[in-house]
């Protein structure tokens, strides 16, 4: 009986263990982008910026009949070309600061749009907050082809992305906003 326990366990476990080892692959290597680019909280603007749009979508939703997940996916999309449009190499304002005033703006947005809804707080809670224990194998699948468009994408114009995240450091340098949007475009996504 206690291996029978066992093996359930691993069959339970499986699709949340290779969704982690998925994350966990991709992250690790954006994740080094962000921090030589110095932009450590983008992924919290970009993430609440996602959060807006949801909730933007299902304020809209019985009007638009448009899926949440496309508002979602615009907001974000906006937010990176926030992100990349703006030189602040020449600003007197801190990308990290400009993404702080971001994150801050878009929570405040969403908690005003929230104020004016009726939609039930357990599906935004639900859209927000998610949980990887419970994945299932069809979310495991979109996962995997997401992800491995984005790594794909990321292989070919890694020369490419590399150069302009070495760039950041570099002040003469001018910046790339077509290749920083693409960045904060697929890390986004």
């Amino acid at each position: 009986a206690l291996t029978q326990q066992g093996v359930d366990m691993f069959e339970l476990m499986l699709i949340p263990l290779v969704a982690c080892l998925i994350l966990v692959g991709i992250h690790a290597y954006l994740g080094f982008h962000v921090i030589e680019r110095g932009v450590i909280f983008v992924d919290l603007a970009l993430a609440q910026m996602a959060a807006l749009g949801g909730i933007v979508g299902l304020f809209f939703q019985h009007n638009l009949f448009i899926s949440p997940y496309w508002f979602s996916l615009g907001f974000t999309l906006l937010g990176a070309a926030l992100f990349a449009g703006i030189n602040f190499k020449q600003s007197k304002v801190s990308q990290e600061a400009f993404i702080g005033i971001v994150y801050i703006a878009s929570a405040a947005l969403a908690i005003l749009i929230l104020s004016k809804t009726s939609v039930e707080s357990e599906s935004i809670k639900e859209m927000l907050v998610g949980n990887i224990l419970f994945i299932q194998s069809g979310t495991l699948l979109k996962i995997v082809l997401l992800y491995s468009v984005i790594g794909i994408f990321h292989y070919f114009f890694r020369k490419k992305f590399l150069e302009v995240t070495q760039s950041y450091s570099d002040l003469q340098k001018p910046s790339a906003p077509l290749w920083d949007f693409l960045f904060y475009a697929s890390f986004a996504v």
